[in-house]
């Protein structure tokens, strides 16, 4: 700060702000008084000056500096939805789609945010409405479908996926004319021709079928869902040998697919090739983990021939994939019978009469488990009334029902 200076000089001047003499009184603010005054009449001047100067003083000098604390800065929150474009959120979605076991709720998240960035960010919709037919919302799959619809009516992508949902759904006719809409806009569509194809094969139109699967081989002859296609068809029709043709030729084009390596397991089952069969069922297991035939049908070959320690690894998995797929549910409670795990696959197979109080087999299952192995008699009481509910006529298991019941009421 610059010192501040009587107008005529003194030689010992009165006051003045000056670094070097610096005082943090608050009375004086940062200026020094050097010589003691004396207030006689003489001095009335120098008083009078003296206040003047202190007067110019306050005015230059000013309070002292105001230091902004930075902790008290406000703090600017960020939409962490905005820290990235809809793309990026796009792509990181789609990574926890493509992982080992999909992490559907983490990719829905990411395909939320893109659209929240961008309304019509197709792409995210699209995938929304995957998500949703993947886990068994088929009116929250085709809503989202409809919304890409509108935000790209010209795009095949959109009517394909929402004809895909249509068909989940059982709605055969919609779905045909959903992929009938994809091809209108992209007459050699070959997704949307094979997936017809499918739907006709749903529908048991077998002429439509074959004709759509020979039409996406006239322009692709390596297509590997086109011959898969016809493969089913032909085993529908009992040509095995052509279906085993077709179905190799598609292996051949691509030696990883599940489809067509489970289907070829199944041919080879049929012809009582049980080694070969569960070599091609380990394979499409190898190739693609969440492929749920393949486990399924590589776990009930381990099952009937009582190799429960395999059976449990494949019916684990696919009920990991799938826990509301009935045959992947009881397989894995008799796997985890058969190895001797008897609490859990009384807990499964409970789980399952819950949801299908008329599962008589299981609820067998349940009476006799609890009588013998887990030895819990008020369990037994229970299962083995609800068992004589189903066989009313009969008379032996009306007599244990009451024997177990009465050992309970003691």
């Amino acid at each position: 700060m610059r010192a501040l200076r009587p107008a005529r000089e003194r030689a010992d001047p009165l006051v003045w702000c000056g670094e070097t003499t610096v005082n943090q009184s608050p009375r004086l603010l940062g200026c020094v008084r050097r010589k003691k005054l004396v207030a006689t009449t003489q001095n009335r001047r120098n008083v009078t000056l003296l206040l003047v100067l202190m007067g110019l003083m306050l005015a230059a000098c000013g309070p002292p500096p105001v230091v902004e604390d930075p902790l008290k800065k406000e703090v600017v929150k960020v939409d962490p939805v905005m820290t990235k474009t809809a793309d990026e959120w796009f792509i990181d979605g789609v990574g926890f789609l493509e992982s080992d076991i999909p992490d559907y709720d983490s990719a829905k998240a990411r395909f939320e945010n893109a659209i929240q960035r961008d309304p019509n960010h197709v792409e995210s919709t699209l995938n929304l409405g995957l998500i949703a037919e993947k886990q068994g919302d088929y009116a929250l799959a085709t809503e989202k479908y409809s919304k890409a619809k509108e935000i790209s009516p010209e795009d095949p992508a959109v009517f394909i996926a929402y004809g895909r949902a249509l068909l989940a759904s059982g709605n055969t006719a919609g779905a045909i004319e959903s992929f009938r809409n994809a091809l209108s806009r992209d007459i050699n569509n070959l997704e949307a021709m094979n997936d017809m194809s499918i739907a006709y094969l749903e529908k048991g139109d077998m002429v439509q079928a074959e004709r759509m699967a020979k039409e996406v081989l006239t322009i692709d002859s390596e297509n590997v869902a086109a011959l898969y296609t016809l493969g089913v068809i032909s085993l529908s029709q009992k040509k095995v040998a052509l279906a085993q043709y077709v179905l190799d030729r598609a292996k051949e084009a691509d030696p990883t697919s599940a489809e067509v390596l489970n289907l070829l397991g199944l041919i080879a089952f049929q012809q009582d090739k049980v080694p070969q069969a569960v070599e091609l069922f380990e394979a499409a297991g190898a190739n693609h983990p969440n492929h749920l035939d393949s486990r399924l049908n590589l776990g009930a070959i381990y099952l009937s021939f009582l190799d429960y320690e395999s059976a449990l690894v494949q019916f684990e998995a696919a009920y990991g994939i799938d826990a509301d797929n009935t045959a992947a549910h009881l397989g894995y409670a008799a796997a985890l019978y058969g190895s001797g795990e008897y609490a859990k696959a009384a807990e499964l197979y409970e789980l399952y009469v819950a949801k299908y109080p008329d599962a008589e087999q299981s609820v067998e299952h349940l009476a006799y488990m609890y009588e013998r192995q887990l030895q819990n008699p008020e369990k037994a009481c229970h299962w083995y009334g609800k068992l004589t509910e189903f066989r009313t006529t009969d008379k032996e298991l009306a007599v244990m029902r009451d024997f177990i019941c009465k050992s309970v009421a003691k």
